[in-house]
């Protein structure tokens, strides 16, 4: 088993094909909390919210744009988990 000092707690918002422009925009948001595990204090949190045009306005167009949501946020969740720990870490 792995020891860990922080966890992560996400939860999804939103995930949904938009269409009230064309073309479409797929919407994600998802929001992230970053905990110490010994005091279950809440070290940093965080909403990303991203929205992507659809290629058409089909569900093949939305479940990319969807999927581009996604990684752009995860790419954004990486960095926003990198800064709170060295922050966490540096901390006395």
């Amino acid at each position: 088993a792995a020891r860990g000092d922080l966890w992560l707690e996400t939860e999804i918002i939103r995930l949904q094909q938009e269409f009230d422009k064309s073309p479409s925009t797929a919407h994600f948001t998802l929001r992230a909390e970053l905990i110490d595990a010994h005091t279950h204090g809440l070290l940093a949190w965080r909403e990303f919210d991203v929205s992507m045009p659809a290629a058409s306005d089909s569900p093949q167009g939305g479940v990319v744009a969807a999927n581009q949501a996604v990684q752009s946020a995860l790419t954004e969740l990486t960095a926003f988990c990198a800064e709170a720990a060295r922050s966490a870490q540096a901390r006395p």
